[in-house]
């Protein structure tokens, strides 16, 4: 079983000499909304605001520091994964009180009932004013801020994060802006719809499949392939696709049958499975957010037959369950000579060249080359 990446299309190529000055001014120009850190990287302030700077620096160990949003899913979400931050212009006070709420910097909000200020870490004490790390659960976050929201549920959101420094934890008072920074999250545990109408060509070196994107919020898109010991054949019809539900047929083969596709592959793809189902497999990769169609070459697939099916993701890195499954075939293209000795010795009635496509057409050139040049003795002789 391999997975494929969409690639993003790539934009024209410049002159060199464009190229060159661009790059000269893109290099002595600093990026908008991007800061310098100590150690020479380049990240984004994530929206904060307040005298103390805030930014993520990891999700789960996995480094954040880009420039861009960073984006809070539902797998970090379910793992309670550490959020890392980074705080500067730390103020000289004792403690950090972190809370989730709209303004919880002023005391009516922190002390009025409900929810609308929740305390997700008290008294995190304050060692240092520059580079100070604080790791939060990205669980607990969310729980606190959408108390709607049943663990891990479906939720889409930009709660306020606050860190606010105090001398005595829990303190009611008002925190002016030099002794706070807020940051605004991003957070996405509702993963996007699965991929519709999935389908499946055939071909000699590059085989089709095409997709219908099911969701809006849709980032990029996995194909998976799975090559077993498949016995299915593609349809004699060339013009039919082997996985048109209306093409008639086993639904075994269809796409959308809902069910493991063992005549195309071993059966570990099967339509409305968990990508992490078949995630051991894999590497997480990023594609086109609108792609819809993509060519599989022959050398990923073992054999003349493979079940295929697509995933989506979304910005936050959900992954939508996986679609329905089709066929795709490797079918080796005939040529003239293999057309006459299948017809033993005969040429086929028709033009042979329009049998199909850029195979026979490569092994007719002779025959037309030929043809051309007797038309073209004839006429010089007329």
């Amino acid at each position: 079983m391999t997975q494929l990446l969409l690639t993003r299309p790539r934009r024209p190529a410049l002159a060199p000499l464009a190229l060159g000055a661009l790059s000269a001014a893109l290099i002595a120009l600093p990026s908008p909304g991007a800061a310098q850190d100590d150690d020479g990287t380049t990240g984004t302030n994530n929206n904060s605001s307040g005298g103390v700077s805030i930014k993520i620096l990891s999700i789960g160990g996995e480094n954040q520091n880009t420039v861009g949003d960073v984006w809070i899913g539902l797998d970090a979400c379910q793992n309670n994964a550490e959020v890392e931050f980074r705080l500067d212009n730390v103020p000289d006070r004792e403690v950090f009180d972190i809370y989730v709420g709209s303004a919880c910097n002023t005391t009516a909000a922190r002390d009025q009932e409900g929810d609308d200020c929740e305390l997700v870490r008290p008294g995190v004490e304050i060692t240092v004013t520059q580079d100070l790390r604080i790791r939060i659960g990205a669980g607990d976050i969310i729980e606190a801020a959408d108390e709607n929201v049943e663990g891990c549920g479906s939720a889409s959101s930009k709660p306020n994060l606050w860190f606010l420094a105090v001398d005595n934890s829990g303190t009611s008072e008002a925190v002016d802006s030099d002794d706070y920074g807020r940051l605004v999250l991003n957070v996405d545990t509702d993963p996007p719809d699965a991929p519709t109408r999935i389908r499946g060509g055939r071909g000699e070196n590059e085989i089709p499949v095409t997709w219908s994107n099911g969701s809006e919020e849709v980032d990029s898109f996995e194909i998976y392939v799975d090559s077993g010991e498949g016995t299915g054949e593609p349809p004699s019809d060339a013009s039919v696709p082997p996985s048109d539900p209306d093409a008639g047929g086993d639904a075994g083969t269809q796409a959308g049958s809902g069910q493991t596709n063992s005549e195309c592959g071993t059966g570990a793809l099967r339509e409305g499975a968990t990508a992490d189902s078949v995630s051991g497999y894999f590497a997480t990769s990023e594609g086109s957010p609108t792609a819809t169609s993509t060519e599989l070459s022959s050398a990923n697939i073992e054999g003349r037959v493979a079940a295929v099916a697509v995933v989506a993701i979304d910005e936050a890195g959900n992954k939508s369950t996986l679609s329905e499954v089709a066929c795709v075939y490797v079918v080796p293209t005939t040529g003239l000579k293999d057309l006459v000795e299948q017809n033993n010795g005969e040429y086929p009635q028709g033009c042979p060249c329009a049998a199909t496509g850029p195979a026979q057409l490569d092994a007719a050139w002779p025959i037309g080359l030929a043809l051309t040049a007797l038309a073209y003795r004839r006429r010089k002789r007329s």
